[in-house]
């Protein structure tokens, strides 16, 4: 029984991490958000906020406290002819409430409801980032795993041909510089391929790390050739409205204003009504005899002077109001520059994509024809490994190509404020 458990954990261990998976853009993204410490931290920032909310509305209610005191004096002084005693209590219950403080509680409540809001637009704002570092994680592997390929091809053009060419060496009917330069492009094609070897290795890793899964945990992507869906032209008004930025200036605006009227409301009367009850003891304490007392009480305060401490500090609230008017209009400017930047190089990595497709189907067509000719004795092997580099050099270029359309994709799609729908 042991040995078959054994045995199960062992295959299982394999299927896991030996096993290649589906791993689609979209399910990618999916783990990445579920996984991410970031984002988490984020939602628990909301519900802090929400909880202040919560906590602000109390204010407007009833106050209940319940209070107790007990004094005791060792050297009771005689009180006339009657000595009081040394020990005096009493517990009070009160009732308070609020009922002007110049909208100060309003405002305040006012406030941290923008600070709610805002925890929410700065939840979209990190799951924004979140979602364009998975996706630029997800085809700059797929992007590494196609140079991988690549650099294997590569090698088994320089193997196939060096089998060639030390076939003639051995047959005497080329000399030793032909063998001595295929020796030298192989061991440039086995270091190239070491290379791509390791940026591969790397991203992977980076891959599962962001979704909390073993590092050298085996998946199968889409290819980097894998056409996506262009973005619409999005016009600067909606994608402003869908910007977490542009959203996060906006109200950063209303709280200032609120906080100015909060700086108005500490200069207005304030009034507070209540009603206490107290049961104990008298003050001096003479035969331990208790009783109630009752009272309501309204305490009235009325700010008359303080050195046009008030004139100063609307200054200051105001002065921040105009500070994120300012900030807005700077974010303004630098999303239509974004949206603008990040359309024309999406536009640009597409002309340059159709360009690189012609260019790799000449030089593989150069290539199997040099190659060929060679083979017939028509041309110099130099001529087949530099239509060889020549491939290689085209299909490295379509392949960053494609993974740089894929950056100017996302690019676009976080400046429109579409990355995450």
């Amino acid at each position: 029984m042991i040995k078959k458990l054994f045995l199960s954990c062992i295959i299982l261990a394999f299927y896991y991490t030996g096993v290649s998976q589906e791993l689609t853009p979209e399910v990618y993204l999916q783990r990445v958000m579920t996984y991410n410490q970031d984002i988490k931290i984020s939602r628990e920032n909301s519900r802090a906020a929400t909880a202040a909310v919560m906590s602000v509305r109390t204010n407007k209610l009833p106050m209940l406290n319940l209070g107790a005191n007990a004094q005791y004096q060792f050297d009771p002084a005689p009180f006339g002819a009657v000595t009081t005693k040394g020990e005096s209590w009493n517990a009070t219950l009160s009732l308070v409430q609020n009922v002007y403080g110049g909208n100060s509680v309003s405002n305040q409540l006012n406030v941290l409801k923008l600070n709610q809001a805002l925890s929410a637009i700065a939840e979209d704002a990190v799951d924004e980032n979140i979602a364009y570092a998975a996706f630029l994680n997800y085809w700059n592997t797929s992007a590494m795993s196609e140079m991988q390929l690549l650099s294997k091809e590569y090698l088994e053009l320089v193997m196939k041909l060096h089998s060639v060419v030390e076939a003639r060496f051995s047959d005497g009917y080329i000399g030793k510089t032909d063998l001595l330069m295929l020796e030298t492009r192989k061991a440039e094609a086995e270091f190239q391929l070491s290379n791509a070897d390791a940026s591969y290795l790397l991203a992977k890793q980076q891959l599962n790390m962001l979704m909390g899964v073993v590092a050298d945990s085996v998946y199968k992507l889409l290819s980097i050739n894998t056409d996506l869906a262009l973005p619409q032209v999005t016009p600067l008004e909606k994608a402003l409205s869908m910007r977490p930025e542009y959203l996060i200036a906006e109200k950063r605006i209303e709280v200032a204003a609120y906080q100015t009227k909060l700086v108005k409301a500490q200069y207005r009367p304030s009034l507070q009504l209540g009603l206490q009850e107290t049961w104990g003891t008298s003050f001096l304490n003479v035969d331990n005899s208790t009783s109630f007392n009752t009272i309501a009480f309204a305490n009235l305060n009325v700010p008359i002077f303080h050195w046009n401490s008030r004139k100063h500090e609307l200054t200051q609230s105001k002065v921040a109001e105009q500070v994120y008017e300012f900030e807005k209009s700077k974010v303004t400017d630098q999303v239509n520059l974004e949206l603008n930047n990040a359309l024309t190089n999406l536009q640009e990595t597409m002309r340059q994509l159709r360009i690189l497709e012609k260019s790799l189907m000449i030089a593989t067509e150069n290539l199997e024809l040099n190659t060929l000719s060679y083979a017939e004795g028509r041309l110099t092997i130099l001529d087949v490994l530099s239509s060889q580099l020549s491939w290689l050099q085209a299909r490295t270029n379509l392949v960053v190509s494609r993974l740089n359309n894929k950056i100017a994709m996302a690019d676009y799609l976080k400046a429109a404020g579409q990355l995450v729908q």
